[in-house]
């Protein structure tokens, strides 16, 4: 398993990109194991950081925040655990699926919800409200 190495690397990325930033203080950063599989488990991160001073501080977590999940998915970690891709994930689907999958399940999704009542916005449903 990669698991330490996501974690490690994980927490890396939120530091160098909270010092990118010139963000004041330190940031805190820390991690908990809650599930083990045969091959991974489900990994929490948590994130701190001193906002006084900083001009639009929530997006600019957003971005570190980004960073952190780029930074797991080229460790081979997953997208998501059982909380679903959501909207914050949303834009990383394209490196989860291949064109051929998600053009499949948005014809499904089409074919089963034509007024796009169920997962409004949602994961790889994120950019198809019309």
């Amino acid at each position: 398993s990669r698991v330490e190495e996501v974690i490690v690397r994980t927490k890396e990325r939120i530091v160098q990109e909270h010092r990118k930033r010139f963000l004041p203080g330190n940031p805190i950063v820390s991690s908990r194991v809650t599930q083990l599989y045969d091959n991974g488990a489900c990994v929490y991160f948590y994130f701190c950081m001193n906002y006084e001073g900083i001009a639009e501080p929530s997006r600019v977590y957003g971005q570190i925040e980004a960073a952190a999940r780029d930074e797991i998915l080229l460790c081979g970690g997953s997208l998501s655990h059982h909380h679903g891709v959501g909207k914050l994930r949303a834009p990383f689907m394209h490196r989860i699926s291949s064109d051929s999958h998600r053009r499949s399940l948005l014809d499904m999704k089409k074919s089963l919800d034509p007024h796009g009542v169920f997962g409004v916005c949602n994961g790889l449903f994120a950019a198809t409200k019309e």
